[in-house]
């Protein structure tokens, strides 16, 4: 039924040896975040949940361009479960 009302359901989610960085520029924004958000209220698909969400083997990178400092973490396991966001305005 979710696909009749356009929307898409995951379950479950599992991502090995994913690798992240992320980057602070030098005036302090990062790399995911936008300049822009639409409000997605009330429109079909504007929450997201997973009942499970895992990585494994993961690698995450963080550089500050500021200061020059780079933090790295390797071989990292993460295990989410019932994880839900709310679309926001």
């Amino acid at each position: 039924m979710p696909l009749l009302n356009n929307q898409l359901r995951v379950t479950s989610c599992e991502l090995v040896k994913p690798a992240v960085t992320i980057v602070k520029d030098a005036d302090g924004k990062y790399n995911f975040k936008s300049a822009e958000r639409k409000s997605t209220i009330g429109q079909p698909g504007s929450a997201f949940g997973l009942n499970d969400l895992k990585l494994s083997n993961g690698v995450l990178v963080y550089l500050d361009k500021k200061t020059g400092e780079k933090t790295e973490f390797r071989d990292f396991n993460l295990a989410v479960k019932d994880l839900s966001i709310e679309g926001t305005s």
